[in-house]
């Protein structure tokens, strides 16, 4: 996943609904429970993917520790390099990732860099009332 995420010519994002329960295109690790997209798929700028990408394969942003709330997660992304796809789902409200490429799974917290990742997610989606209400409820505890 490191290497298509390392080597990606073009990355996606979409919001997601929290529930399970919806119609429309779904997204999810092979195997696992999937999650309905709530926005079509948006292509990030040059500028974001080189974002998304120092982010995510930084070690310094990853926790390996998983918490024990509910994973719900707000946001999807995917990544294309040549004909491998990977694929990781967000949730701003624990700040946990879980991503994947075929059968292989990779999950974590990403608190260091939660406010980055937040910042680049509601730059894509400027409009969207709950990311916003996200950045609001995060900029209090701050």
């Amino acid at each position: 996943m490191q290497r298509t995420i390392a080597g990606a010519d073009r990355v996606e994002i979409a919001l997601v609904y929290d529930r399970e329960d919806r119609s429309g295109e779904r997204i999810g690790p092979r195997g696992v429970e999937a999650w309905t997209l709530r926005s079509p798929w948006k292509l990030l700028s040059p500028g974001q993917t080189a974002a998304l990408r120092g982010i995510l394969l930084e070690r310094k942003s990853w926790q390996t520790e998983r918490k024990t709330c509910t994973f719900n997660p707000n946001v999807a992304f995917r990544w294309f390099a040549g004909s491998d796809t990977a694929g990781a789902l967000l949730c701003h409200g624990c700040d946990e990732l879980i991503g994947w490429q075929g059968s292989a799974r990779m999950s974590g917290e990403v608190d260091p860099v939660a406010d980055r990742l937040l910042s680049l997610t509601s730059a894509a989606f400027p409009n969207d009332s709950l990311l916003q209400a996200i950045v609001a409820r995060k900029q209090l505890r701050n």
